[in-house]
């Protein structure tokens, strides 16, 4: 079943490197629905994030193979809905900590 990935991928900042990973898409014929590339916290290396409707599968193989090139520092795919989860409970968690900190204050 097709479902929305986000492929999270952190790389050296170098010449070429978004080419061979959008061609790693290309040669599987998936439509890549939205890229956001940024410079990490960490000078030199770019976060590069895709998103993309596709079986977990494929999604499986393309990162593979993301994470066996060169430049290429690290890989992981998440579900959108999975992600989402993730986020609310970083949120909670954090709301949680501002409070117990407001309730030490007093």
């Amino acid at each position: 079943m097709k479902t929305e990935y986000i492929v999270v991928v952190f790389v050296n900042n170098q010449i070429s490197v978004l080419n061979r990973i959008t061609s790693t898409y290309l040669k599987r014929g998936l439509n890549i629905e939205s890229l956001n590339v940024t410079e990490s916290f960490v000078k030199g290396i770019s976060t590069v994030i895709i998103t993309s409707v596709t079986t977990k599968e494929s999604v499986g193989r393309i990162v593979n193979l993301l994470e066996n090139m060169i430049d290429v520092l690290y890989a992981s795919c998440y579900e959108q809905n999975e992600l989402k989860q993730r986020e609310m409970l970083q949120n909670a968690k954090h709301i949680g900590n501002r409070f117990k900190s407001i309730e030490l204050n007093y």
